[in-house]
């Protein structure tokens, strides 16, 4: 609207009106919907996929937790850490809004086993050797050959087979990891 400021005193005499300013309210954007593509807890290595509709009239800024995320200026955004994820919408009249928050929250995976054996991992056919890790009630173990299950839920493993084994495990928040020293197994022919 127009502004102006006329002036009364106590003998209701008015002075000449202001000179007038002409104030523009640009309205703000809408605030866009934040479409959330999975889980908001997640384990790490994994990501979630932040998006809102494009329009190419605006400019997009994503933040964390209250600091811009440098490089995140599309319309979407792929998060891989903990934090309260917004993004900023700002039109064409410099006017902002900003998203719903969204909380990501990363759960850490179980630290990769490291496989120990109790003996030679090259035998004749009838003798056995065995694999073990580092108990930790918090963790449940899946032994595999070759990739296939072997049927062992527990920290050790009698190995009485050639094969290629490792061992998976998944702690209590259903995180899981892959022991990165396989163990190959050779088994001789009598």
């Amino acid at each position: 609207g127009t502004y102006s400021l006329e002036l009364t005193n106590s003998s209701d005499c008015r002075a000449v009106s202001s000179n007038t300013i002409l104030v523009t309210s640009n309205p703000k954007p809408a605030i866009p919907s934040v479409t959330v593509n999975g889980a908001t807890d997640f384990c790490t290595g994994s990501n979630l996929v932040l998006s809102v509709t494009n329009k190419p009239e605006y400019v997009y800024q994503w933040m964390n937790s209250g600091n811009y995320i440098s490089g995140a200026t599309t319309y979407s955004f792929t998060a891989t850490n903990t934090g309260k994820y917004v993004l900023m919408v700002t039109n064409a009249d410099g006017c902002s809004s900003m998203t719903q928050e969204v909380d990501v929250n990363v759960v850490p995976s179980p630290t990769s086993p490291t496989i120990n054996t109790g003996g030679p991992v090259s035998f004749c056919q009838g003798d056995s050797v065995k694999l073990t890790v580092t108990n930790n009630p918090e963790y449940t173990y899946n032994w595999k050959m070759n990739g296939g299950d072997v049927g062992s839920d527990t920290c050790e493993y009698t190995a009485k087979l050639s094969g290629i084994y490792t061992l998976n495990i998944v702690n209590t928040s259903n995180c899981s990891n892959t022991s990165t020293n396989p163990v190959v197994v050779s088994v001789n022919n009598l």
